[in-house]
């Protein structure tokens, strides 16, 4: 399949001119123009009705790339698109919710392809992402939500992880709890790089250890009988734990189920804190879940205001946002008993 650097190969030209000659975002030399829509006609590059239509105009049209499969939109994940999709609607633009998986490329040149999108909101934003490299080398505007390995020049709205973690801990620090369980998200997103289970993994580690706190790391998958075998792999590997720092809303919920079945109390004999968890999910857990975290929306609402400031010719440096987060205290956590 021919790729836009195989057009700005032909034409002679640079990726960017290609990507100006779609979209009509920037003028150029008319004689430039018709030579890559030559060349673009010649290697049947793309719709190209659709896309000489659309240049020289706006679409008002948003992509937000989504999870799909495995990690389809689940009710945190729902509240980072209200809060992009609140942001859009203010400024007359329009979100369209593209559901593809991180490591499919070929469904994002396709998207960029057809010419109708401004721009692009990423998700599920992994540490080496190839769908930024792709968004670079072709000059679309976009904004992650989320960061990878080395995000310096780049723009990105995201979490402050370790601030994040850090209010979990000393919370609970602060409630004697000394013995600590972790639950992380399945393995294969770790091995994968998903860089939100990466950093917050990191954070867990090292504020636990600096602060003297005995820990154990699970990484459990997104079922009912994986949150129970990881309860039973606390009682034996750390028979003394007495509170649970969760990135994992449905092993949650099955651990402190498992933990109950076990004649347990919580939070008399277990403390729970969720991290970045969807506030809904937190009030409807029986006892209501204690959460650290930012409010997603608030993450969404500042990636698309970044894209839209882009759009609208802001030429500044890169625009990064980390997201406050705060304890929310509900019936999850208590005093260390004894």
């Amino acid at each position: 399949m021919a790729t836009i650097s195989d057009v700005a190969r032909l034409a002679g030209v640079s990726l960017s001119t290609v990507s100006y000659a779609l979209s009509g975002k920037r003028p150029i030399r008319e004689e430039t123009r018709k030579r890559i829509f030559e060349v673009i006609d010649a290697l049947n590059f793309a719709p190209n009705a659709l896309a000489r239509g659309l240049a020289g105009q706006r679409s008002s049209l948003i992509a937000l790339l989504c999870p799909s499969g495995e990690r389809a939109l689940g009710s945190s994940e729902m509240e980072l698109v209200s809060g992009a999709f609140e942001r859009v609607h203010q400024d007359g633009f329009q979100l369209l919710m593209w559901m593809t998986e991180a490591a499919d490329l070929d469904e994002l040149n396709r998207l960029l392809r057809l010419g109708l999108v401004d721009g692009v909101l990423v998700m599920e934003v992994h540490m080496r992402d190839e769908r930024i490299k792709l968004l670079q080398e072709t000059g679309f505007p976009f904004v992650m939500l989320g960061r990878t390995e080395e995000p310096a020049g780049l723009d990105y709205s995201d979490t402050d992880f370790e601030q994040t973690v850090r209010i979990a801990l000393d919370h609970l620090a602060g409630l004697g709890h000394q013995d600590i369980v972790f639950l992380n998200q399945p393995e294969k997103l770790l091995a994968d790089g998903y860089a939100p289970v990466i950093r917050i993994e990191q954070a867990v580690r090292e504020i636990a250890a600096s602060a003297g706190l005995s820990l154990l790391v699970q990484r459990v998958g997104l079922t009912r009988e994986e949150g129970r075998n990881a309860y039973a792999t606390c009682r034996r590997e750390l028979p003394n734990a007495s509170a649970v720092v969760s990135l994992n809303e449905p092993g949650t919920i099955a651990f402190m189920a498992a933990a109950i079945a076990d004649g347990r109390k919580i939070p008399v004999d277990l403390s729970v804190v969720s991290l970045i968890a969807s506030g809904s999910v937190a009030e409807m857990s029986i006892p209501a879940l204690t959460t650290s975290g930012p409010g997603l929306a608030n993450v969404g609402w500042s990636g698309a205001d970044a894209l839209i400031r882009r759009l609208q010719g802001y030429d500044g440096g890169p625009i990064h946002k980390l997201a406050s987060s705060e304890l929310i205290i509900r019936e999850s956590t208590g005093q260390r008993k004894g």
